[in-house]
């Protein structure tokens, strides 16, 4: 399911829908620097995904993490249970 699916099914308006999608990016982001400032970028090596995403939620929206987080260049493994940056 895609993210416009997704709100739409949750009877958003295209307000919301924007306000979504714009957070769902401010957490990628926020997920991004803590990447910098934690570990060796470049590295090579593979980490857990439940080092900078808490696996137990809405499945559907950690999806939308993953793949804003892949648009802004970390890589994923293992059907999504390890990331490198």
């Amino acid at each position: 399911m895609n993210m416009a699916d997704y709100c739409f099914e949750k009877g958003m308006d295209i307000g919301q829908y924007e306000c979504y999608e714009r957070n769902i990016n401010i957490i990628a982001d926020s997920i991004i620097e803590l990447i910098k400032q934690n570990y060796h970028i470049g590295n090579g090596i593979y980490h857990e995904i439940n080092e900078i995403i808490n696996p137990i939620g809405d499945k559907i929206q950690i999806g939308f993490i993953i793949q804003s987080l892949k648009s802004k260049g970390v890589e994923f493994f293992d059907n999504n249970t390890l990331w490198r940056y």
